[in-house]
């Protein structure tokens, strides 16, 4: 990336099976191939077409995966360790939910 160009991430909720949120991921991503994508829980193994991508997971990711199954049951951890992101250098974030 140049130093002209802005910053840019993809953030999105999470990314545990694919569906249609994590094919618009998928498309920002390909609009945005060097932009790393930031998610609370990431499931590697459900979701193959990410596996060459950036994926950069929250804190959250270290909690023991049969927790990590229940991720809907945390909301507002998931919250939480997306606030602790350091997006300071960022010009441009792109979301997804």
């Amino acid at each position: 990336m140049s130093a002209s160009q802005p910053k840019i991430v993809i953030v999105c909720d999470f990314l545990t099976m694919m569906g249609g949120a994590e094919n618009v991921v998928l498309a920002m991503h390909e609009a945005f191939p060097t932009a790393p994508i930031y998610t609370a829980i990431y499931n590697k193994e459900k979701l193959p077409a990410f596996h060459e991508v950036d994926v950069r997971p929250s804190r959250l990711q270290k909690i023991p995966k049969k927790l990590r199954t229940s991720y809907k049951l945390f909301p507002t951890l998931a919250v939480n360790a997306m606030r602790n992101r350091d997006l300071s250098e960022v010009a441009i974030v792109l979301t997804s939910s």
